[in-house]
C-alpha cells in the first residue's frame, strides 16, 4: 500500500532495543529523577518515629499498659541515629545539583533491614508474638514492592513472616528472655494461650503475602506505565531534536536557490541528523525511467553522477510508488547488486524514501548505516518527514534555476534587440541632420522645427536604448565587474566637465564641491562615472532655468565617500517616491513635462550601487527639488596589494 514502512527481513520489532526492560528501566535518567525520590520520602518519614514511639510509650503509660521503657527508648534513639547518615547522603546528592540520592540498591537495602530490624526488636519488647505492633511489617512490605523488584519484595515479606515464627519458637523455648505487655496489673503472656498466637501469626503470614503479592503486582504495572513513559519522552525529546535540526537547516535553505548546493546542504545535514554513515539523493528523469545520484554524502565518488534504470531493481518501483524502505541486514549474499556493494562498503542498514512534491514523487532519499538494524519505525516516520521537506526544497531551486533561465534568456533576447535598434536609429538621426543642415534642399523654418523636434526623440529613444543595453548588460551571466582603486573626485570633474555646457544652455547654475583628502574606493570606474552621469543628467534635465545644481564629494562617518547630487527642480511626489528604483518608472509630473526619459536610470544607480556594496537614498518635496545621496565604502587593503 502507498506511503507503508516496509521492513525487509532482519528488522527487529524493537530496533535498537538490545538492553533488557530493567536495565532500561532503571537507566534511564528521568526515571531516576522520579523514581529515586522514594528512598528520599522514606528518609524523611523516619524522622517522624522516634517522636511518635515516645507519644505512644506516654498514652499507653496513661492507658494503664506497663512495658520495658528504657529497651524501647534506645531502639527510637538507634532509629534516629542510622536515619542521620540517610540524610546526609541525600543533602550531599542535592548539593551537586541532583533531585534525589543516588537510586543505589545497596542503599535502599540497607534501609529497610535496619527498619526491620527496629520492627522485630520493637515487636520483642512489646509482648513478642502477641505484639500488636506486629502488623507494622505490612508496610514494610509495601515499602519492599516500592523500592525493589518483585523478588526483594517477597524476600522481604517472608523474612517478616518466617522472622515472627522464629521469635515466637524463640521465645517460646525459652531461647531468648520474653518481655510480656501489663494492662492493669495483669501480664499478656502468650506462651498461656499459644493457639491464639498460632492463629495471630497464620493471619499474619497470610496477611503479608497477600500485600507482597498484591503490592507487587500494582509496583510492576506502574513500573510498565512509567517505563512507556519514559520511552515517548525520550523518543518524542528525540524528535524534537532533529525537527528541530531539520528547521535550522530548512531555514538555510529558504535563503538558497542554487540546486548544487541545495543538495549538497540537504545530504550532509541530514546524515548529521540521523547519525548515518551517508545520504543519498536520486533524482528521477522526466520519463521516469532512470534515477540519477545527484547528492552523494559519505558514499565513494563513483556514486556521484551515477545513474539506475528503474526497471532493474523492483524495490526502486515500489519506493516511486510511495512505500518507505527499511532493510536492516545487508550482507554480501544480498540480491541484488547493489546491496552487494554497499556491503562491501560495510553498509548494514539502508532506508529510503521517496521524494514527493504534490502527490508527484521526483526521486529517492537514501540514508545509510554501519550498524545492522539501525533505524526503527519512528526514524522511518522522521524520514519519510524529511524527504518531504527536502522535495520541496529541491522543487523549489529546481524552479528557481528555471526562472532564472528565462530571466536570462529575456535579458538576452533585450540585450539583443536594443543592440540591433541602435544602429539603424543613428543612421535616421544623421540622414535627418542631413535635411536640418541643408545638404539636401533648404527648409522652412516650420519645417527645420518639425524635424529637430523628431531629432529629439530621436535621441531620447537612443538614450533609452542605451540605458537598456547597459541594464541588460551588467545582469547578464558571465558578465564581471573591475575591482580596482578609484579616485571619485577624478570622476566627478569630468563629469561636472561634461555637463557644463548643457546647464549653460539651459541657463542653471552648476557646482562642484569635492572635499580635500577623500578616499579611494573600490569599484568599476566605468560603471561608478555613469551613477553620476545618470544623476547629474536627471538632475539638469528636470530643474527649470534660473535654478540650481550640485555635485559635493565628502566623508562618510564609516569612513567612505558621500556622494550627494542637489537640485531645485519640479521633485518628486510623495506618494510614488516608493516605486523610485523600479524598472521604467518616470514620476507623474515627470511624464507631463517635455523631456524624454525611460525610468532606467535611477535603476541602473541602484543596481551599481548595491554592487559597490554601498546605498543610495533620495529625499524630495514635489516643487522644492530633489537631493539623492550614494555612500560608497572606502578601498580594501586586498584591492592596494
Amino acid at each position: 500500500m502507498k506511503g507503508d514502512l516496509v521492513a525487509t527481513a532482519g528488522t527487529p520489532e524493537r530496533m535498537q532495543r538490545g538492553s533488557p526492560e530493567r536495565e532500561l528501566f532503571y537507566g534511564n535518567p528521568m526515571i531516576n529523577r522520579i523514581w529515586g525520590r522514594r528512598a528520599l520520602w522514606q528518609v524523611s518519614l523516619r524522622w517522624w518515629v522516634p517522636p511518635a514511639i515516645v507519644v505512644s510509650l506516654a498514652v499507653s503509660w496513661w492507658l494503664g499498659f506497663r512495658v520495658e521503657v528504657a529497651p524501647i527508648l534506645a531502639v527510637a534513639g538507634a532509629i534516629l541515629l542510622y536515619n542521620i547518615p540517610f540524610a546526609v547522603a541525600a543533602a550531599r546528592a542535592r548539593a551537586v545539583g541532583e533531585d534525589v540520592p543516588s537510586p543505589d540498591r545497596l542503599y535502599n537495602l540497607l534501609q529497610v533491614t535496619l527498619d526491620y530490624a527496629a520492627v522485630f526488636l520493637l515487636v520483642h519488647f512489646t509482648g513478642g508474638a502477641a505484639s500488636p505492633l506486629i502488623f507494622f511489617f505490612l508496610p514494610h512490605v509495601v515499602f519492599a514492592a516500592i523500592l525493589f523488584r518483585a523478588s526483594t519484595a517477597y524476600l522481604f515479606a517472608g523474612v517478616a513472616a518466617g522472622g515472627m515464627i522464629l521469635l515466637a519458637l524463640a521465645e517460646g523455648l525459652g531461647w531468648i528472655s520474653l518481655h510480656p505487655v501489663v494492662f492493669r496489673g495483669q501480664t499478656d503472656n502468650f506462651l498461656e494461650s499459644p493457639g491464639h498466637v498460632a492463629a495471630q501469626l497464620t493471619f499474619f503470614t497470610a496477611s503479608v503475602i497477600i500485600v507482597a503479592i498484591a503490592a507487587t503486582q500494582i509496583m510492576a504495572s506502574l513500573r510498565k506505565r512509567v517505563l512507556r513513559l519514559a520511552e515517548s519522552s525520550d523518543e518524542i525529546a528525540a524528535l524534537n531534536q532533529r525537527l528541530s535540526s531539520i528547521y535550522d537547516v530548512l531555514t538555510a535553505l529558504g535563503s538558497e536557490t542554487d540546486l548544487g548546493r541545495v543538495l549538497d546542504l540537504l545530504s550532509s545535514s541530514l546524515a548529521g541528523v540521523m547519525q548515518v554513515r551517508g545520504v543519498s539523493v536520486k533524482l528521477l528523469s522526466e520519463d521516469g525511467k532512470v534515477l540519477r545520484y545527484v547528492a552523494v554524502h559519505g558514499l565513494p565518488p563513483e556514486f556521484d553522477e551515477k545513474e539506475v534504470e528503474v526497471a532493474s531493481i523492483p524495490l526502486n518501483r515500489r519506493i516511486i510508488e510511495g512505500e518507505t524502505l527499511v532493510t536492516g541486514e545487508i550482507t554480501l549474499g544480498s540480491t541484488w547488486q547493489t546491496q552487494k556493494t554497499l556491503a562491501a562498503l560495510g553498509i548494514r542498514s539502508v532506508m529510503l524514501a521517496p521524494l514527493k512534491v504534490h502527490n508527484r514523487v521526483i526521486g529517492i532519499l537514501g540514508a545509510y548505516s554501519e550498524r545492522p538494524d539501525s533505524f526503527s519505525e519512528a526514524d522511518a516516520n522522521f524520514f519519510r518527514l524529511a524527504a518531504e521537506l527536502s522535495a520541496i526544497a529541491i522543487e523549489h531551486a529546481r524552479q528557481h534555476a528555471a526562472v532564472q533561465q528565462l530571466m536570462d534568456e529575456r535579458l538576452q533576447f533585450m540585450f539583443r534587440v536594443a543592440h540591433n535598434m541602435r544602429a539603424p536609429l543613428a543612421a535616421g538621426v544623421s540622414l535627418l541632420h542631413l535635411l536640418t543642415d541643408g545638404y539636401v534642399e533648404d527648409l522652412s523654418q516650420r519645417q527645420v522645427d518639425h524635424l529637430e523636434r523628431v531629432i529629439r526623440r530621436l535621441r531620447g529613444l537612443d538614450m533609452g536604448i542605451g540605458e537598456i543595453l547597459t541594464l541588460t548588460r551588467d545582469r547578464l551571466p558571465g558578465m564581471s565587474m573591475q575591482h580596482e582603486p578609484v579616485d571619485v573626485g577624478e570622476l566627478a570633474a569630468r563629469v561636472d566637465a561634461h555637463f557644463r555646457e548643457q546647464a549653460a544652455e539651459r541657463r542653471l547654475t552648476l557646482r562642484l564641491a569635492v572635499a580635500d583628502g577623500l578616499p579611494l574606493v573600490t569599484g568599476d570606474p566605468h560603471q561608478l562615472e555613469q551613477v553620476l552621469e545618470n544623476l547629474m543628467s536627471n538632475a539638469l534635465k528636470y530643474t527649470p532655468a534660473g535654478g540650481e545644481v550640485e555635485l559635493a564629494l565628502g566623508q562618510a562617518a564609516s569612513g567612505g565617500v558621500v556622494v550627494t547630487v542637489r537640485d531645485t527642480g519640479i521633485g518628486i511626489p510623495r506618494e510614488e517616491q516608493g516605486r523610485l528604483f523600479t524598472e521604467f518608472f518616470r514620476a507623474s509630473n515627470a511624464r507631463r513635462s517635455d523631456e524624454a526619459g525611460t525610468g532606467l536610470g535611477l535603476r541602473i544607480v541602484h543596481d551599481v550601487v548595491e554592487r559597490h556594496s554601498g546605498q543610495v537614498r533620495v529625499e524630495s518635496e514635489e516643487g522644492h527639488g530633489t537631493v539623492v545621496t550614494v555612500e560608497l565604502p572606502a578601498v580594501t587593503a586586498a584591492v592596494l596589494v
